[in-house]
């Protein structure tokens, strides 16, 4: 063969593996946008003292005053944890008033480590995907001092559950728990996406929704009541079913995570 030849096939040959790179690339960049195609808005952030990237979603707007009563432990419109030397603990508030602005909470180290902020459905694949990759990692920041979290429930995939609004009771037994058992939240939230139903069905009934929160540990009356009382549902609960933009952030869609300023 010719060095002519030789040439033309090499510079065949690279071309061929330059293309099966490149659909390789394609192909992971598919897969990803299907995990993501919640999250609308995406930046990297390093966070101050984290040492590492965290993806956030941009948000700029003030929260807007409450339009309703809330659940208890939930004044920042979300659920608020911080620790310190390993320890994981909920910040514990009373409910917010009509009216009110939803605020942070001031916490020790609060002046000198990120807020993150989190907003999620339970009934959401892409939540689902973002909590088990990050969630343990957001909670081991937080229990070392070096990051606080607050959660927002909220739901807004009740028309992917047929006619059940499955996605609003989901999300309300996130109410539920921080308003009577704020300390078990995580692991009902751990207990939540582990039991998630698939989209096109009519999801789990309140009775097995009762059953995934004794399966995270917690036993509780008063929670079971509040989670079988979501089918009329009070304000509150009803406050929390949204479709497109989430009010407190100014972002559209789930999962979604920001740090902010407090």
């Amino acid at each position: 063969m010719s060095d002519q030849h030789r040439s033309r096939d090499q510079r065949r040959e690279v071309a061929r593996e330059l293309a099966r790179r490149e659909r390789e690339r394609a192909e992971r960049r598919r897969r990803l946008l299907r995990i993501l195609v919640p999250i609308i808005v995406v930046v990297v952030l390093v966070g101050a003292g984290t040492g590492v990237a965290v993806a956030v979603a941009v948000a700029s707007n003030r929260p807007a005053p409450s339009t309703s009563a809330g659940p208890a432990n939930m004044i920042t419109g979300g659920i608020q944890f911080t620790g310190e030397g390993g320890r994981f603990t909920v910040v514990k508030t009373a409910g917010l008033r009509k009216g009110q602005r939803p605020e942070p909470v001031a916490t020790s180290n609060a002046d000198r480590v990120p807020r993150i902020v989190t907003y999620i459905d339970f009934s959401c694949p892409g939540c689902k995907a973002f909590e088990a990759a990050n969630s343990g990692y957001l909670k081991k920041l937080v229990a070392d001092g070096r990051a606080t979290l607050e959660v927002h429930p909220i739901a807004i995939l009740d028309t992917h559950y047929q006619t059940s609004r499955y996605s609003s009771r989901a999300n309300n037994v996130g109410a539920c728990v921080a308003d009577l058992a704020p300390d078990r939240f995580y692991d009902v939230m751990h207990e939540m996406y582990a039991e998630q139903p698939e989209e096109s069905t009519a999801g789990l009934t309140n009775d097995r929704l009762v059953a995934v929160v004794h399966q995270a540990g917690l036993n509780d009356p008063a929670v079971d009541r509040c989670i079988q009382g979501s089918a009329s549902g009070s304000s509150w609960r009803r406050r929390r079913r949204r479709r497109g933009r989430i009010p407190p952030s100014g972002i559209r869609g789930t999962a979604a995570s920001t740090r902010r300023r407090s």
